[in-house]
């Protein structure tokens, strides 16, 4: 649907949604980049919505068999105690497109029963702080933010309930953060929109960093990582570490990477540290790794993590980015990445960046989401 890919455009180009909906040739002038990367969230929209409806159907046919055994019997009222809570991006449900479109085309019944509740945060630099420090979203500042978040007529909502917080700045400067000088494989016609979409994901991920030492679902955490193939002795110690739950990966790079004691690692996209430590353990102490994340906040929580496990003597992260990595020629024995390659904008040029600093005979192991055959709507609508 066209109004659901403007959405998702004007979240990674932060275009006025207005404006872009009112014009008339926004279609032909929309990023061919950002409508691929659209197919890909549609499939996520719409592998999410299955899962639901499953979820769903067992819970009715639940509740039919339950009241066949009562004889008929059971209060209906019973039913409507039984809710479905779904934990999405904002991207996923705002304005009911994606998730729960394709969730309520399949149950119209609970139209009249379902609500979206999202959350944005906004910057409190230039707002009023009460007597207890407490800061206060001006008055001033609320159309604007609703204006911003508002697609089509002025006055649309894009959720049931709307909850803004404060975007904290802790003005921090980021010990590890890389400012690397650019390959001289690497144009200097880099487009704005790659730039951009670079933003973006910083963005995101720096929110997931900020979040890193919370405690997760270490038993969920175990099952994905036993069946994208890590060893037990792998997840064990990753258990043990209290490191599990923060994987973020889509494969098993070591399962092909055949990591030796004593060589140079280079983990593309480490983000909180996981493949990095595993990778860490089999180098020994003579070896080296690298881990090299855009997001700051993440690095910052492996180098942390590294130095609270003992790992710090022979792995060390850096922000910097996968197009033009601040590292010589031939400096890497193997070069490992677990799901970066699906963000990088210009995918070449970060093979490019592996090969460079790649040493001769060198290997590469990439887990990464692709494409198996091209969608019938190459348009990106869907």
């Amino acid at each position: 649907h066209e109004f659901h890919y403007r959405l998702f455009e004007s979240m990674l180009s932060g275009r006025d949604l207005h404006a872009t909906l009112s014009s008339s040739s926004s279609s032909k002038n929309s990023n061919p980049q950002w409508r691929r990367i659209f197919q890909a969230q549609v499939f996520k929209d719409v592998a999410m919505a299955e899962k639901i409806h499953r979820v769903l159907s067992s819970s009715s046919s639940t509740i039919e068999q339950r009241d066949e055994n009562d004889g008929g019997t059971t209060n209906s009222g019973d039913d409507d105690d039984e809710q479905v809570v779904v934990i999405a991006g904002n991207g996923h449900v705002a304005h009911y497109q994606g998730v729960p479109s394709y969730v309520l085309e399949r149950h119209p019944d609970l139209v009249s029963r379902t609500c979206v509740v999202t959350s944005h945060s906004q910057n409190s630099n230039d707002d009023q702080a009460d007597d207890d420090g407490q800061v206060i979203l001006s008055r001033r500042k609320i159309p604007d933010l609703f204006d911003s978040l508002c697609v089509g007529p002025r006055g649309a909502n894009p959720a049931d309930f709307l909850f803004v917080f404060d975007n904290v700045q802790d003005g921090e400067e980021h010990k590890y953060n890389v400012k690397s000088s650019p390959s001289p494989h690497v144009s200097n016609t880099t487009t704005s929109d790659n730039e951009t979409s670079k933003a973006e994901t910083q963005k995101a991920y720096d929110e997931i960093g900020s979040t890193a030492h919370l405690t997760g679902n270490t038993i969920r955490a175990k099952s994905i990582l036993s069946y994208l193939g890590y060893s037990k002795k792998q997840i064990d110690s990753l258990v043990d570490s209290g490191d599990a739950y923060n994987f973020q990966g889509v494969g098993n790079p070591h399962l092909h990477a055949n990591i030796q004691r004593d060589e140079a690692v280079l983990d593309i996209g480490s983000g909180l540290g996981i493949d990095s430590f595993l990778a860490a353990q089999s180098v020994g102490d003579d070896g080296m790794v690298v881990g090299v994340d855009l997001s700051a906040k993440q690095v910052q929580h492996a180098q942390r993590r590294a130095k609270e496990r003992g790992d710090h003597v022979n792995t060390r992260f850096v922000a910097a980015d996968m197009e033009q990595l601040p590292f010589p020629s031939n400096s890497f024995d193997v070069v490992i990445s677990n799901g970066a390659f699906c963000l990088a904008p210009d995918k070449e040029q970060a093979f490019r960046e592996i090969f460079r600093v790649l040493k001769p005979g060198g290997r590469m192991s990439v887990c990464t989401t692709t494409v198996k055959s091209s969608s019938s709507n190459d348009s990106g609508a869907a």
